[in-house]
């Protein structure tokens, strides 16, 4: 989420990077039916040997994730933002942190991954998630444009 504020969006071969470090992740979970692992941006955490959160600079933020050494990504195991229906299976009770009304029912692995990915190169989220579409103009993401996916 940091790097996304100082930069607002990645390059494609910044996003690929992350995404060739993030397919296992996603791989793993829909082999083992980890449903609730947190594909998003505030769930994917970047680091390297050595980063503490003082060595966390606007200068390393700015620096290309192509020249961290040794990156390495780490994801939150639970995403809180579940569904009221994905909570009507738990026994007791339990805080719920719900997302907006519209989200409906979580997406797979491979379209949190996308839409991660979408999000990255700096595409809108709430765009795709009210319409189902991804928006691209001349080679890079515009909100004003829509091409169906």
């Amino acid at each position: 989420m940091e790097i996304l504020r100082a930069r607002s969006a990645l390059p494609l071969a910044e996003a690929l990077l992350l995404l060739k470090l993030l397919a296992p992740v996603a791989d793993h979970a829909r082999v083992n039916r980890l449903q609730q692992v947190d594909l998003t941006i505030s769930g994917v955490h970047l680091t390297k040997p050595g980063l503490t959160e003082a060595a966390i600079t606007p200068a390393l933020l700015q620096t290309p994730l192509l020249q961290w050494n040794d990156l390495s990504i780490k994801v939150e195991p639970v995403d809180f933002s579940l569904s009221a229906d994905e909570s009507a299976t738990w026994a007791g009770s339990a805080t719920l942190v719900q997302g907006s009304a519209s989200q409906g029912p979580r997406a797979s692995d491979l379209g949190m991954l996308s839409l991660l990915i979408y999000e990255l190169l700096g595409g809108p989220r709430k765009t795709v998630e009210a319409t189902g579409r991804y928006t691209f103009r001349r080679g890079k993401l515009h909100p004003a444009s829509r091409v169906d996916r």
